[in-house]
């Protein structure tokens, strides 16, 4: 009897202590839909942690909204994610994965495509800035293109003197073609590396004036910025550029209109879902990456990260041995 009031105790000791989020984690996602393990429980939410949070984790990353780490700790990039699958589901993108939240996720189709805005690059801090709609297309890696079906592969950052060299030998090994988007501070700081790109036959986009986003400035500030960067990445590839990708992937209305009117083709990039985060291991990155690429899509990886350039391999590899073939973007346009 002693026994049993001792158990009593501690079970209702339990009950009082533990938050019903993280009793709804002691749950084995197998047993049922995570959607149903949350009823009547507080949504997870940043600071949670568990196997709950390792199911959410792994739901979203199936979908094409990617965590980055199925770790089962609830921390900004799992946040990330979370308000990334909101907005695209029609929900309102509040970072918390409760019952709606989940249960939309459990009836998506992984691998059907799905419309998605370009403000979900923005944090819930930064204002929304209405810009192009993309396609997120959350590929499950089976899809195979014919032979030589294209697509786009694109570097963002500045070219680095260390890792530039791998990445032109790696792209000319597997006989494949990106465009690279480079600021005009990156240009005028090292010329000599766009050129490098140029002339090994890849396309060079303009990133803007610097990293500093330009959704904010006026439109004659962007105007200015635009023809100046312009002028200097154009002046160090040799070649006019065509291309031009807002820093960070902050774009509007207006600035897509001044681009055009500059003669600039303002373009995202389609793998939303799957980012080369420095957390990544290459080898999952690449995989990550392989199974977002399809005929048509706009891959976006960063040139200035190391763990990319160890990536880059066995990409193109993944992405060769399904029948894609890397064109640049402008040539994408004539398929």
């Amino acid at each position: 009897m002693r026994r049993s009031y001792l158990y009593w105790f501690l079970t209702l000791a339990l009950l009082i202590l533990v938050p019903g989020s993280v009793m709804a984690q002691g749950e084995s996602p197998a047993d049922t839909t995570l959607s149903r393990q949350l009823a009547g429980q507080r949504a997870l939410r940043t600071g949670d942690r568990g196997p709950a949070v390792a199911a959410l984790q792994q739901m979203l990353q199936e979908r094409g909204f990617d965590p980055v780490l199925v770790d089962g700790i609830f921390g900004p990039l799992t946040e990330r994610a979370v308000r990334q699958a909101q907005g695209a589901l029609g929900l309102t993108q509040d970072g918390l994965a409760g019952v709606q939240t989940t249960a939309a996720l459990e009836a998506r189709v992984a691998a059907a495509p799905m419309a998605v805005t370009a403000d979900l690059f923005t944090t819930a801090d930064e204002p929304r800035i209405p810009t192009a709609t993309l396609v997120l297309h959350a590929a499950d890696g089976t899809e195979q293109g014919s032979e030589g079906e294209p697509f786009a592969l694109t570097f963002n950052g500045a070219p680095d003197p260390a890792l530039l060299p791998t990445i032109l030998d790696t792209l000319r090994a597997h006989e494949m073609k990106a465009t690279f988007f480079v600021t005009a501070a990156a240009a005028e700081s090292a010329p000599e590396l766009v050129a490098q790109i140029a002339a090994a036959g890849h396309e060079v986009g303009l990133g803007g004036l610097s990293p500093a986003p330009m959704a904010g400035l006026s439109e004659q500030e962007m105007r200015e910025q635009l023809a100046r960067a312009a002028k200097a990445v154009s002046g160090a590839a040799e070649k006019a550029v065509t291309q031009f990708r807002p820093p960070q992937g902050a774009g509007s209305d207006t600035l897509v209109k001044v681009a055009g009117e500059l003669g600039l083709q303002t373009t995202l990039w389609t793998n939303v879902g799957v980012t080369d985060h420095p957390g990544r291991t290459p080898t999952d990155l690449a995989e990550g990456l392989a199974a977002a690429a399809y005929p048509g899509s706009v891959l976006m990886i960063h040139q200035d990260r190391p763990g990319t350039v160890d990536a880059l391999e066995p990409l193109l590899e993944l992405i060769a041995a399904r029948g894609l073939l890397s064109v640049s973007l402008s040539d994408l346009g004539r398929f």
